[in-house]
């Protein structure tokens, strides 16, 4: 309000309530998906759910008849077209595609490139970032965060923690490995006809918890059997 103001564009109260009630039924109803299966609360919280998982996401506006409506690509099918592909010819001539998305030559998205199946094969959609009639931007990235200022792409979140996962399952496997091997091992006592019939490592028991141990009389050093 404050902006159109002072450019001398006065507007009612009326057409503030309308824009805003008509605002609440575009966004509730899933006429703004481009699956017709979410509202776009729910498509907001799967594009920034997916981005924590993927490191970025692809973001559409098309716009149909009743208007806008949004499509959400996972940045897993935002790639590079390989060389010689029919789809390159729509390329800009001085613009360069790094990791699916076609740059200007100062760095601005132009265009993406987003894989999709086509029978037994694959193709690609060029997808441009600027509407050619309107100029304003109707598709766009969305990123988790970003190595560098300059990179291209997204990195996922939760990637600092992948090794630390790594590790622990490792460290889950030894500990089991070495409880089923142990388990596979049977101990036995014998005695001979000088032995007393005592168990041989009761006295040491005793004192690992504090007790009074007789005098070792079978000939077993206790401190020669360890912790």
């Amino acid at each position: 309000k404050t902006v159109l103001t002072a450019n001398n564009i006065t507007l009612s109260e009326d057409f503030k309530l309308q824009v805003e009630e008509l605002w609440k039924v575009y966004t509730n109803s899933k006429y703004v998906d481009y699956e017709k299966e979410r509202n776009l609360q729910q498509i907001a919280s799967d594009i920034y759910a997916d981005k924590f998982k993927g490191g970025d996401m692809l973001v559409i506006c098309r716009i149909e008849n009743h208007g806008p409506v949004v499509q959400v690509v996972s940045g897993e099918f935002v790639e590079s077209p390989p060389t010689g592909a029919e789809i390159l010819k729509q390329k800009g001539e001085n613009n360069n595609i790094q990791h699916g998305i076609e740059l200007s030559p100062r760095g601005q998205h132009i265009a993406y490139y987003v894989k999709k199946q086509k029978g037994l094969g694959f193709d690609y959609d060029r997808i441009p970032a600027f509407g050619d009639k309107s100029k304003r931007r109707l598709a766009w990235m969305v990123y988790a965060q970003k190595l560098t200022s300059d990179q291209k792409r997204g990195v996922p979140e939760f990637s600092q923690v992948i090794e630390k996962v790594n590790k622990l399952d490792r460290y889950s496997d030894a500990a089991l490995g070495k409880a089923e091997q142990a388990a596979n091992l049977v101990y036995a006592i014998e005695h001979k006809e000088f032995s007393t019939g005592e168990n041989p490592l009761s006295d040491l028991m005793k004192k690992k918890i504090g007790g009074q141990g007789s005098p070792d009389v079978t000939g077993i050093d206790p401190q020669k059997l360890g912790d």
